[in-house]
């Protein structure tokens, strides 16, 4: 057994662990869990893990090991070490005395007395800051930390500087059992204690300070404080959230009690396990359901470290009143001393009502489905996003619990999608004047910051608020050292702007050129946190025509890739998609469906990629971006990724600029270096038709004007456009069967042909400043 068995209770090491491996519900019990095994792809619950005994097992691939060595896997841990660190920062008790010596309650009280009042100044920042009055302070008998018990002198010592707030712990006597003291916004040691540990677990204030009414039993002394400074008749108990006792319940018999536990994943299965004990004995006993605001991210809470009722008065500014109203939203789980929550609402008789069952979890999830694509979405608070049928069908098994079975479970989740159709006349993310952030909806066309609402239905959010004094210098400064050029950099900004919204209507791809070691991936890496991880795709030009491929392009604001070397690629599907044309995907089998996709394609190459197209459809639809400089030794700058990504509130002001710019163009500002770019990139792919399309006529746009040129001075005419842009020609005879093959109607004629003239000439091609040569 390792450390976890000396910091932590076997409740709260099985809490742990079950965030580690999908646990089966059916085959798991109080002395060991059973599941998927983490370390190999498990199809047959091989996998245990003993929380008594810290040790894990898989019978199949033989992996063993104790929960910090599990727990480190799961978190994606690269040693041992690592792991054994980050959970010991994590999990270990940081109020815990070294030794085992204790004060007895006689030093406390001495000491206690010792400590004043807290002072006024601090007193105002606590008001300020958490939400407390100074009633609720005086009547609990704050005070501040002067002494601090150090158990290998055996004493109290002076410890002025730490400035904590301090609390008694007393038992039914009224003698003072352990001294609790809070730091305010610390990331460790937030709570100490003098007794061992954290001490025997106690309710704290005493209960003989309880009112009359409900009580509300809250994850943390800080939370009393604030609850009962806004009038609510609060207690708690001074150890984790898993760890209720049973003695407890003789306080709360006959009461009505309210659990308002912290809002993540301990705080849930904490207080689910304080109401199944206390509904024995209490008269009614409710778990606050916090909204989506305190925390919720596509449909999930955080494990742990998740917002409390602190941060609804303080975080959000919200009143007691609306804390009420909250309440009734909460059913009450009435007194049932037999059994836990029942399942017999979802029957009639011994017959299951699947209906029932779909209707609590329809009432429980606000969710839409989308019968286009197939994809149930759930509300988070600021986006509706997509989640799995797997998710509505464990909560279905969470509510059936014994009486679950596959087929119940299915049929309620096919209910809940029927339930959460949409129309068929409205569509998701149908406000193009809207971009979502993390602090509210831009309105383009205002510039005014809206609340997120359900009603606006858009499925994403980018990763980044909204400042209008937000700056971004050192972001300008490597546009400046990779690109260089100042038309081609406000073309760069029009993109992020285009990249915001879902218009397409520009028909444009981004295709970044350079030798490597020249910023590009960090010019990526930028462009994809500003969009966001959920909000992007990485699929490759030549992935493109696989169906399935396509799919994921679904709802996506922007598709990266670094292209590598290989076999030319089609262009029709990148084409259609670029252009927003309808397109047809499947997710893997499912059923075909079309939609028309917004997302914006940019490639990073090292060379140029090579293309089954050389029309002006093909290369009228590229902005090509040469990064010119190389960065190696001392000019790369480590950090210079952090830098950039802690400006993104000023690149999105300056991409918001760009695209105002764009809107008012009517299109992208024109760059001469792009020019001579996308020239570079057509004599790569093919140079006889870039020549074509930069330096010649030809018959079809000049009916009956009889176009001819012969064919050295076509050729040298070649010869000099490769010379200017700096490329190799080819030899006159490859040059003339190039030519022949991308001009067909083209005509060789030879001597005699022509009355006598002994040159070679092709008819219906000429070079565009002669006509005739």
């Amino acid at each position: 057994m390792g450390k976890a068995v000396e910091f932590l209770n076997p409740d709260e090491r099985a809490a742990i662990a079950r965030g580690c491996f999908q646990v089966d519900p059916r085959s798991s019990n109080e002395k060991e869990l059973r599941g998927l095994c983490p370390f190999h792809d498990d199809q047959n619950a091989s996998f245990s893990y003993s929380p008594e005994k810290d040790a894990y097992n898989c019978l199949a691939c033989g992996a063993s090991g104790d929960l910090i060595k599990l727990w480190g896997h799961a978190q994606g841990k690269a040693s041992p070490k690592e792991a054994f660190q980050a959970f010991c920062g994590q999990y270990k008790p940081q109020d815990q005395p070294a030794g085992d010596s204790v004060p007895t309650t006689e030093q406390m009280a001495a000491v206690w007395d010792q400590f004043p009042p807290l002072p006024p100044e601090m007193c105002s920042r606590l008001c300020r800051d958490r939400a407390w009055t100074e009633d609720g302070i005086k009547s609990l008998d704050l005070r501040l930390q002067t002494l601090r018990w150090n158990p290998k002198l055996g004493g109290f010592v002076d410890d002025r500087y730490k400035n904590r707030i301090a609390f008694a712990v007393r038992d039914d006597s009224g003698e003072i059992r352990n001294i609790r003291s809070y730091m305010p916004g610390a990331r460790e040691f937030k709570l100490l204690s003098v007794a061992k540990g954290m001490g025997e677990s106690r309710l704290w204030p005493h209960p003989s300070t309880l009112k009359d009414g409900p009580v509300w039993i809250c994850e943390g002394e800080p939370d009393v404080i604030c609850a009962r400074s806004h009038g609510i008749n609060a207690i708690t108990q001074t150890t984790g959230a898993l760890s209720w006792k049973k003695q407890f319940n003789l306080v709360f018999e006959g009461r009505d009690v309210v659990l308002a536990y912290d809002a993540d994943g301990a705080g849930i299965r904490g207080a689910d396990k304080a109401a199944a004990s206390l509904s024995k004995v209490a008269a009614s006993v409710r778990v606050l359901k916090w909204p989506d605001f305190m925390g919720r991210v596509d449909g999930a809470w955080p494990e742990s470290g998740g917002q409390d009722l602190t941060d609804w008065f303080a975080k959000h500014r919200r009143s007691a009143s609306e804390l009420e109203e909250l309440l009734g939203e909460s059913p009450a789980i009435q007194r049932d001393p037999g059994r836990p929550e029942s399942v017999e609402r979802f029957f009639s008789g011994r017959s299951f009502q699947h209906a029932k069952l779909a209707r609590e979890l329809y009432r429980e999830n606000p969710l839409i489905f989308d019968t286009k694509t197939k994809t149930l979405y759930r509300w988070n608070g600021k986006n509706w996003a997509s989640i799995s049928e797997m998710a509505i069908q464990q909560r279905a098994q969470a509510l059936l619990q014994d009486e679950s079975t596959m087929a119940r479970i299915s049929d309620a989740t096919s209910q809940v999608a029927v339930m959460a159709a949409m129309p068929a006349e409205q569509e998701l993310d149908n406000n193009p004047d809207l971009v979502p952030l993390e602090n509210g909806m831009l309105s383009l066309s205002t510039a005014e910051l809206l609340p997120h609402v359900k009603e606006h239905l858009n499925t994403y959010r980018l990763p980044v608020s909204f400042d209008p004094d937000a700056k971004c210098e050192r972001w300008l400064q490597f546009l400046t050292e990779t690109i260089q050029d100042a038309a081609t950099i406000a073309v760069v900004q029009e993109w992020f702007g285009y990249c915001l919204t879902r218009d397409t209507s520009h028909e444009k791809a981004m295709f970044l050129i350079g030798p490597g070691s020249d910023g590009k991936s960090t010019f990526l890496h930028v462009i994809q946190e500003l969009i966001g991880e959920r909000n992007s795709s990485a699929v490759n030009m030549a992935d493109m025509a696989k169906e399935h491929y396509r799919a994921t392009l679904i709802g996506k604001l922007l598709n990266t890739a670094s292209e590598t070397e290989g076999a030319a690629f089609e262009s029709d599907w990148f084409k259609a998609i670029v252009s927003g044309d309808k397109i047809s995907a499947s997710f893997k089998f499912k059923d075909v469906f079309d939609f028309s996709p917004y997302v914006k394609l940019m490639f990073a190459n090292n060379r140029w990629p090579k293309v089954k197209d050389n029309s002006d459809g093909f290369y009228r639809r590229i902005l090509p971006i040469k990064f010119k400089r190389q960065f190696k030794g001392k000019a790369i700058q480590k950090n210079l990724r952090a830098i950039l990504i802690a400006e993104l509130p000023g690149i999105l002001l300056w991409a918001l600029v760009g695209l105002e710019r764009l809107r008012l163009q009517g299109g992208f500002t024109h760059s001469d270096d792009i020019h001579r770019t996308l020239v570079e990139y057509q004599f790569a792919n093919n140079p006889v038709q870039a020549f074509v399309d930069e330096e010649c006529l030809t018959q079809p746009e000049y009916d009956g004007q009889g176009l001819s040129v012969s064919k050295k001075g076509l050729y040298d005419r070649y010869r000099a456009y490769c010379t200017g842009y700096g490329f190799h020609p080819m030899n006159i005879v490859h040059f003339s069967r190039e030519l022949l093959t991308i001009l067909p109607h083209v005509k060789e004629t030879r001597p005699g042909e022509r009355g006598g003239s002994r040159q070679r000439h092709f008819d219906g091609v000429a070079h565009v400043d002669r006509g005739v040569i």
